[in-house]
């Protein structure tokens, strides 16, 4: 009993928490960078509630994601919720400001830094956004809680591309992109590490057409 405990300890693929506490990081310090004019209150309230938030999570389950607990699973979804709903507002602003003619258009090299801080906020943010909704969160992708997850990545669509443990890491989310009706899906094969794009090629080379000829992909 205690080598199959021992075993599935072992197969289970458990994710660190460093990328996704410096995803937050990054995030925060590129939200304290807008003008005070599109803070909520004092503008050091928001970024210190996200950095409250995570320090419980780093406190409460550190260095690996493998702790299933109701309450870290809510101080995550706060975490998340806090920062999509700080992006939006700042990204909102942003376009008030493009379309009545706010600060932001006074000066070219100040709306193009404020528009790329806000574009990158954006991509980090869903991407914590899709990482904490997809099969329950980190730790019960760790354990194989659910059978399916909801969203699929190559390496889910090809299992050649992967082992079976293969999970997706918050950095993987960072891929996913708006599909059709809005619905996140995942990048093209173009987009893929350099590594499985050259196992997708050679597994394309050679394909059969119905007729019985080869075509051969260049």
């Amino acid at each position: 009993m205690a080598g199959s405990s021992e075993l599935h300890e072992a197969e289970i693929a458990v994710e660190r928490r460093w990328p996704m506490a410096a995803a937050v990081l990054v995030a925060v310090i590129l939200m304290a960078s807008f003008p005070e004019r599109w803070s909520v209150g004092p503008i050091w309230l928001i970024p210190a509630c996200e950095c409250v938030l995570l320090v419980a999570l780093v406190i409460g389950d550190p260095g690996r994601i493998d702790r299933r607990s109701n309450a870290m699973r809510i101080i995550s979804i706060a975490l998340v919720a806090v920062l999509v709903l700080s992006t939006l507002w700042n990204t909102g602003h942003l376009i008030d400001e493009l379309i009545t003619g706010g600060h932001a258009t006074d000066d070219a090299s100040t709306l193009f830094s404020q528009g790329v801080t806000v574009w990158f906020c954006n991509v980090i943010v869903f991407s914590l956004l899709f990482w904490e909704l997809d099969a329950g969160g980190a730790p019960a992708r760790a354990h194989g809680v659910r059978q399916h997850p909801d969203f699929a990545f190559p390496q889910h669509m090809n299992p050649a591309l992967a082992s079976a443990s293969w999970r997706p890491r918050s950095p993987d989310y960072s891929r996913l992109r708006p599909g059709g009706r809005g619905r996140p899906r995942p990048a093209g094969p173009h987009q893929l590490p350099r590594r499985l794009r050259r196992r997708v090629r050679g597994r394309t080379r050679g394909t059969n057409r119905p007729d019985g000829r080869t075509l051969s992909h260049p």
